[in-house]
């Protein structure tokens, strides 16, 4: 069959193409190859696109041949390399933590560091930072011991390094907390529900921006670990003669997500599930 000349250069062209992608692939992969333990995911799906490529190509073409039998050694050294990360992750995790003054315990995939849980998955190449026993999903990051560590770090100075002034603080829960009961029908002394509280400290806490003009960029925000935390730290417990105490949550109360809380009762990563709170007379 004659070709045209139109032809001929619309297939000189895709051919040029496929080829420069296989050339900009392989030399992404060589490069990452450098660390490849670390980088072992990335060459991976690298490796998946460059096989795309190659099953375009005709079965008997010289250039499908060589694309395949490269393929074939790279992934037989991606699956050692994948083994090789199972077992130094943590070993180099827990070193970069060291250095932050963080302690690493656990075993896969559920490592932990403080208040905070590191959620392993080698399938997904990802790593998932909690507050607390899988409570609160803070971010996720790309499974390399630097990226975790940076992006846990993070987490833990916008936790952690936020200033609290006690007086304050415990006063808006004062009055967070007798709003929450006017609401749910219940008098001062009695239990209120702790995220329902939460809601309305959340919304004493906005300033005047927000209440007259209430959209997203005038909302001050302050979830749950960030109230957790708070609710940790705070060492100014008592207010006119009230004292700020907590509810154990029951089986029952853990259920949903709204009904209860998880404060911590040190830095180690132990703390208590509560869904209640109140303020007591004392004497």
């Amino acid at each position: 069959m004659p070709i045209s000349t139109s032809e001929l250069k619309e297939h000189l062209v895709k051919s040029g193409k496929m080829l420069q992608a296989v050339t900009r692939l392989v030399k992404a992969i060589e490069t990452l190859e450098k660390n490849h333990v670390d980088n072992v995911h990335q060459i991976e799906r690298m490796v998946a696109n460059l096989q795309k490529i190659a099953t375009s190509l005709p079965s008997n073409n010289e250039t499908r041949r060589m694309i395949e039998a490269w393929i074939s050694e790279c992934t037989s050294r991606l699956q050692t390399d994948k083994g090789e990360l199972r077992r130094s992750f943590g070993i180099s995790l827990e070193n970069l933590l060291k250095e932050k003054g963080l302690e690493l315990k656990g075993q896969y995939p559920e490592l932990k560091t403080s208040f905070y849980t590191i959620e392993i998955d080698f399938d997904k190449a990802q790593a998932s930072i909690w507050y607390g026993p899988k409570q609160e999903l803070m971010t996720k990051a790309k499974l390399s011991p630097p990226e975790v560590t940076k992006q846990l770090d993070k987490v833990h100075k916008t936790v952690t390094g936020r200033p609290l002034n006690e007086e304050g603080f415990i006063k808006r829960l004062h009055e967070s907390y007798l709003r929450t009961l006017s609401r749910v029908g219940r008098k001062e002394g009695e239990h209120a529900p702790i995220l329902q509280v939460l809601a309305d400290y959340v919304f004493l806490e906005q300033d005047r921006r927000f209440y007259t003009d209430p959209k997203k960029e005038h909302f001050k925000g302050y979830g749950r670990a960030f109230f957790s935390y708070d609710l940790y730290r705070l060492h100014q417990r008592k207010l006119l003669g009230k004292e700020l105490s907590l509810v154990v949550a029951t089986r029952a109360n853990t259920v949903r997500r709204e009904n209860f809380l998880w404060v911590p009762t040190d830095d180690k990563g132990n703390g208590t599930v509560y869904a209640y709170l109140y303020f007591r007379e004392v004497t």
